[in-house]
């Protein structure tokens, strides 16, 4: 089990407890603010599956079911990184038996890139509005504090997982003759920004 695992499995363990006894002292579980839920709701978009357009054909399941456990889970975010290439292999092998031409191919591509980046706006700006809340809040809150951090961490992951991802899509797709400067990389530079931004955020938060 990994140690993020270990985090998240822990901070759950110690949040369902709703009031816990120590002595005299008394700890009240505290609940999430819309801000809060609103990162966590974003984080679990970013972790979809990607690759949407790719996984519509019923060849996928058979593809990386054996891989991955089924077409649901073919490319979440959790399992990007264990698939690694494969993954982008598999996504590209699909799309291809999907797609007639090059040029559907790529825009397939460049359409599962915008909507991977239309989830990452959505994901720094719920994270912007959590740490604006964090730093004007009256009084310091080390449990939010550290939920916070955990959902931001998650969420680079989950964008540095995704970048990955594309990237790798991406050379397979050169190193099949096609180009990409006018429909992929674009996409995928923007999505490199967007990554920056959510480690910029991360870092602010190391401050509180």
């Amino acid at each position: 089990m990994t140690q993020r695992r270990m985090r998240r499995i822990s901070f759950v363990v110690m949040a369902s407890l709703a009031v816990s006894a120590c002595g005299d002292e008394f700890v009240t579980y505290t609940p999430e603010t819309p801000a809060e839920r609103e990162v966590r709701e974003s984080r679990e978009n970013l972790q979809k599956t990607v690759g949407e357009g790719g996984l519509a054909g019923a060849g996928a399941g058979a593809l990386l079911g054996a891989a991955a456990g089924g077409v649901q889970g073919a490319f979440s975010g959790a399992q990007i990184g264990r698939l690694g290439g494969a993954a982008a292999g598999g996504y590209v092998k699909q799309l291809q038996e999907q797609y007639s031409s090059q040029e559907q191919v790529l825009n397939a591509v460049a359409r599962d890139l915008r909507t991977t980046n239309a989830r990452m706006d959505a994901s720094i700006s719920a994270m912007r509005s959590a740490l604006l809340e964090r730093a004007d809040a009256a009084e310091p809150s080390k449990v939010r504090d550290e939920r916070l951090k955990l959902e931001v961490d998650d969420s680079l992951a989950a964008a540095r997982q995704q970048e990955e991802f594309f990237a790798s899509t991406r050379s397979l797709l050169i190193s099949d003759g096609m180009g990409t400067s006018n429909t992929i990389d674009p996409e995928l530079a923007r999505l490199r920004d967007r990554v920056s931004s959510m480690q910029t955020i991360a870092n602010s938060l190391a401050d509180i």
